[in-house]
């Protein structure tokens, strides 16, 4: 291994990028000379994953050529593969759409001719992608239910987790709601317990389905798990709960929602979750009603600051994750922001729904917050009033007797 790539693999870790690529350069051009393949692949890998932290798809697809030139030569099928793969990961990352299907198909066949399971796999799902991406429901559908099989096939759990949650996404766009919300239950049955932004995300998810569906009741069952969820996270899609609960309310009329709010709640547990709905409504009503010192608005042509360009942390080489599975962000959000932990094999893919839901003290229990100064319920207004109301009748009517 020659001085020149061990000094770069020292800048790069720094963050000196450019340092790190000029030094990259002249190992390469050394290995090339010593006709040290194995030398030449690895540099390109880090000059690669240059190319993905500066977000520079021209070069990382022009090291990435290179590198299946090396790995044809070589006759390093599954690697060809896998650079094929790549290329068509970050066309369709730019938007080049028909050049990211070419390179797809060429990564699937050369997978499919050394029967190399998961890059089958991994081919079959960026085909998923990409036709979501053209609105072809049929073609998309078919892509990730064969990338399911296959990583099944291989127990990818991560892997089967997100073609699972983009079928979803695909059955739910175009109104498949059965389906979607299927595929969406086996991605709960795949959470650990401590994954509960995942979880939370999908029960809203599902919950959107099931009131679209007009299975209200589902509905409830699934905003509240939600809620529960996101309250013990001190999360900010809190809210979004709530309003999931009190447009149901409205669909479903106060008797009927609350008749469900009580097939899930104990009577403590009941209290807990009107008193949040009260909450959230008195705060929006008081949001409601403009402030006397209203700021003033922003002249037309006043120059607005612009906003400070955040600051990008470069990861090591080491850090550099999977082109693949970081497309599935791209073309349609995902709650998997993490892979979700292995499971048992076994367990992982079977469809059933969850049943922990209807417990409140598990799945929508809220931590308490002593010092929160809370605001008053409608219901405790209304009491007070009442009170108010009785008292005075009384004194009225002793004044008059006496």
């Amino acid at each position: 291994m020659n001085s020149f790539f061990e000094e770069a693999q020292k800048q790069q870790e720094v963050g000196n990028l450019s340092r790190a690529e000029q030094l990259f350069r002249r190992a390469s051009s050394a290995a090339a000379a010593a006709d040290d393949i194995t030398l030449q692949l690895q540099i390109l890998q880090h000059l690669i994953s240059i190319a993905i932290v500066r977000e520079d798809i021209h070069a990382a697809v022009r090291w990435l050529k290179k590198t299946l030139a090396l790995q044809t030569e070589s006759n390093d099928f599954k690697g060809q593969a896998d650079s094929c793969l790549q290329i068509g990961a970050l066309l369709f990352q730019k938007g080049d759409i028909p050049n990211a299907t070419a390179w797809a198909s060429q990564g699937l066949n050369i997978a499919e001719t050394e029967w190399s399971r998961q890059h089958m796999a991994e081919a079959f799902h960026l085909l998923g992608l990409i036709s979501l991406k053209e609105d072809s429901f049929d073609d998309a559908v078919a892509a990730f239910r064969k990338a399911q099989d296959v990583w099944e096939e291989v127990r990818d759990d991560s892997g089967f987790y997100e073609s699972t949650y983009q079928l979803g996404v695909v059955l739910q766009q175009y109104g498949e709601l059965a389906s979607a919300a299927k595929e969406f239950r086996k991605n709960l049955t795949m959470l650990a317990e401590n994954e509960l932004e995942l979880a939370a995300d999908l029960h809203m998810r599902i919950a959107e389905i099931s009131v679209e569906a007009k299975w209200l009741p589902e509905a409830v069952l699934h905003a509240l798990a939600a809620l529960g969820r996101f309250r013990k996270l001190n999360s900010l899609k809190l809210n979004s709960a709530l309003r999931m609960l009190l447009k149901l309310e409205e669909k479903m009329g106060e008797t009927d929602f609350h008749h469900e709010l009580k097939r899930h709640l104990d009577e403590e547990s009941l209290d807990k979750c009107q008193h949040l709905l009260d909450e959230y409504v008195a705060q929006e009503q008081t949001e409601a009603v403009p402030a006397q010192n209203t700021p003033k608005i922003q002249e037309k042509n006043e120059p607005i600051e612009p906003e400070k360009e955040k600051q990008k942390s470069i990861p090591t080489f080491e850090e550099k994750t999977d082109i693949i599975s970081d497309l599935t962000e791209k073309i349609a959000p995902s709650p998997v922001a993490l892979q979700p932990s292995a499971v048992e094999p076994e367990n992982t893919f079977i469809n059933v729904v969850p049943q922990a839901e209807a417990v409140w003290e598990e799945t929508t229990a809220y931590p308490e917050y002593p010092d929160k100064n809370e605001l008053p319920s409608t219901r405790s207004i209304l009491v007070t009033a009442v009170l108010s109301f009785l008292a005075a009748s009384i004194l009225i009517l002793m004044w008059r007797i006496f």
